[in-house]
């Protein structure tokens, strides 16, 4: 029943967990066996990520041991990273590499043996053009965004900052802007290119790292002033993808939304909202 779950579990998708153990408490009636820990191993892990200044887990402290036991000692590692080209050459890595005499040839004829402590990882968005074979042989640990969620990206880079007003009011920034953004954007707007939600708040998060720096948010600064800068780098980091199409300029149907919906931070509704800037003097949108 472990190995069962071992080797299953962190190769399906989190929506499929509740269904896959409900298979295996059918399979092994009345039987409860837990999961081996290494109990020092993940303390260990776990105050790494406190030194990072990383919010520390228990689901993802579990994908690092799997990802672990997924290794040897002393691997060397040729990550592959970016889509998995479905023109075949994914199965033929996996005849000639995973199942037979271990050898990877490259396109310029050059051979490479892969010996026993060397490793291939794969660090790709999904696996739509790999054959079920090449799964089951390899060893797939599955990082689902409903697992982690974007708080924890979030959390982390508001304990970067020392000042207390500045977290408080980012905070509530965050909790208000953030989720219906997010909403909107599977529902209401058009992106020219798929984006991951951590994505728009990686970027949401580096702009204010540039537009609030101490010379603009000194520690006396007051929460409105967070919310100017907040605003401008929350229309960019949700707002910037969005295109007009043969039809319909969704950038302007964006700008409606937005005023329409958040009128905390006054910007004028002459024109988009994305056409504004933030004067830096009286530290107000203008044209």
């Amino acid at each position: 029943m472990r190995a069962l779950r071992k080797l299953t579990t962190q190769k399906i998708v989190t929506e499929d967990t509740t269904l896959f153990m409900g298979l295996v408490g059918d399979l092994f009636l009345a039987l409860d066996v837990p999961r081996t820990r290494e109990l020092e191993f993940e303390n260990q892990i776990r105050q790494a990520m406190v030194d990072l200044k990383l919010q520390h887990k228990n689901n993802f402290i579990l994908k690092v041991v799997k990802q672990s036991q997924m290794s040897v000692d002393g691997s060397k590692l040729m990550i592959l990273d970016g889509d998995i080209d479905p023109i075949m050459w994914i199965e033929l890595l996996n005849t000639a590499v995973i199942d037979e005499n271990k050898v990877l040839t490259l396109e310029i004829n050059e051979r490479i043996a892969l010996t026993q402590t060397m490793r291939l990882p794969f660090d790709i968005p999904n696996l739509r053009s790999i054959t079920p074979g090449t799964v089951f042989q390899a060893g797939v640990l599955y990082l689902s965004h409903t697992d982690h969620g974007w708080n924890p990206y979030v959390t982390s880079w508001i304990g970067t900052s020392d000042n207390a007003t500045e977290k408080a009011a980012l905070l509530v920034l965050l909790n208000k802007y953030v989720p219906i953004c997010l909403e909107v954007l599977k529902t209401k707007f058009k992106i020219v290119t798929p984006i991951p939600e951590i994505m728009h708040k990686q970027m949401l998060c580096t702009l204010l790292d540039c537009l609030s720096p101490p010379i603009n948010c000194p520690p006396e600064t007051a929460r409105d002033v967070y919310g100017t800068y907040f605003v401008f780098a929350c229309l960019w980091a949700f707002g910037s993808a969005i295109f007009p199409d043969q039809l319909i300029d969704w950038r302007v149907e964006f700008s409606k939304w937005w005023l329409s919906g958040f009128k905390t931070i006054t910007i004028s509704s002459s024109g988009s909202v994305l056409n504004y800037f933030i004067d830096p003097e009286p530290k107000q949108f203008i044209p």
